[in-house]
Order: structure tokens, then sequence, then C-alpha cells
């Protein structure tokens, strides 16, 4: 069990810190350099393991997890129009916005009104937005998913 936690926790350092260098961004498209970068970690890995079952099947079992996070939560935050939402309220020091406001915001990020009520239901029922008469507050639900968001965005070098 030592062996296959010091495997994962080098190779995320190593994953991590090339998602942090430019050098290694050839697309210019999130998704493509992040399949390269965790196919270069782990091939970088591969070369400096011990050649035995158990260090290989640590670390594809390693890769395989890594890229499932990948695929799952930062592809998501950069491709998700309600994410954006989010981010783009967080500027806001308010801790309540008016329905005109969050309309405003929809609108400039999607260049269209359809769907506006959608989005805005979507984040009452996840719990990220609660109606107060005619303004919408910010939960701290939703300060939790920015931060998580930060954080994210920080280790996958999104932030940059």
């Amino acid at each position: 069990m030592y062996k296959f936690f010091k495997i994962l926790c080098l190779n995320s350092l190593l994953t991590f810190t090339l998602f942090n260098l430019d050098f290694f961004k050839f697309t210019n498209i999130f998704f493509y350099d992040g399949l390269i970068i965790l196919l270069l970690s782990f091939l970088i890995s591969l070369v400096f393991i011990k050649k035995n079952t158990l260090s290989i099947y640590t670390l594809v079992i390693t890769f395989l997890l890594h890229t499932c996070v990948y695929l799952l939560i930062p592809v998501s935050l950069e491709r998700s129009i309600s994410v954006e939402l989010l981010e783009n309220l967080q500027g806001n020091k308010n801790e309540t916005i008016s329905f005109v406001h969050l309309k405003e915001e929809i609108k400039k990020i999607t260049n269209s009104e359809k769907f506006i009520s959608k989005r805005i239901e979507e984040q009452i029922a996840t719990g990220n937005f609660k109606l107060n008469g005619e303004e919408i507050v910010l939960t701290s639900k939703y300060k939790i998913f920015i931060k998580l968001d930060m954080f994210f965005r920080k280790i996958y070098g999104l932030d940059q």
C-alpha cells in the first residue's frame, strides 16, 4: 500500500507541475493539452519507476485515476456555462443580486435570452442561489463551490 501512495503522490506532483508549465500546452485547447500532459506524465513516471508488475499496475491505476478526475472536474469547469456564470458573479460584493443583473450576466455568456430561466432554476435547485422576493441570494454553498473552483483551476493551470 505504501508503494501505491508513493507512486500516486509522485505522479500527481509531476502531473500538476506539467499542467502549470506553459511549455507543455501545444494546442491551446485545454482538453487536448491535458490528455497530452497526462500521457507525458505517465511516460516520464514509467521511465523512473522500478519495472516490476506491482509498480506498473500502480502507475496505470494512477494514470486512469488522474484521467477520470481530469475529465470530470477541470474539463467540466472549463466548458460549463453555469460555472462561468458562477465565476462571473464572484466579483459581486453583495450577497444578493437582482434578476435583471443575473439575466444580463447570463446573456453576456450565451449571447441569447434562451434558457435564462432554466439556468436560474438550475442554480436554485443545486443550492447555489436562494430566492428572496425579487432578489437572488448567493448561498454559502455557492461560496464553497467558488473556492473549490479556484483550487482546481490553480492545480490544473487554468488560472493563467
